[in-house]
């Protein structure tokens, strides 16, 4: 492409393709000291689930511990954003959530994976280097079980 060409596409292109102005209405901030990764928020009848991979120690509004390295961190809102409960879950090593799931009796599954042995509230041994680590929480943030699927190097 000549340089000409590239100026007069990059002139039209400039022209018609501004972003549109946004008003931002809603601000809400959650975490402690270091690094929260959030990778996404489920909405049930009254409340947000928050699901992120942290590495922050308790501090600022995150009031559960980091364990190793990342931890699953989970933070149930109303649905102001006001903080109605946190859990965290995590071993020695790094454990980083993926998904959160709901079924209809409201019990969240945190889908993710772990390489961590049984260490911080981790309480499923682990099969490898990273195995496939699900929580089930009832509908108040309380655990129901917890399990690793993965393979033994042979």
């Amino acid at each position: 492409m000549s340089r000409i060409s590239f100026l007069l596409f990059f002139a039209f292109v400039s022209i018609f393709s501004y972003a549109q102005d946004f008003i931002l209405t809603e601000e809400v901030s959650f975490g402690g000291s270091n690094v929260e990764d959030v990778l996404g928020v489920i909405q049930n009848t009254d409340c947000y689930v928050w699901i992120a991979n942290s590495d922050s120690p308790e501090g600022e509004n995150k009031t559960v511990p980091n364990y190793g390295l990342n931890d699953y961190w989970v933070v149930c809102t109303d649905l102001s954003y006001n903080i109605q409960w946190q859990k965290g879950f995590g071993g020695s090593s790094s454990d980083d959530i993926l998904d959160v799931l709901i079924d209809n009796d409201g019990n969240y599954y945190l889908l993710g994976n772990s390489a961590s042995g049984i260490s911080g509230n981790k309480t499923v041994d682990s099969y490898g280097s990273y195995d496939y680590w699900i929580i089930k929480l009832d509908s108040f943030g309380n655990e129901i079980w917890q399990n690793s699927y993965g393979r033994r190097s042979i």
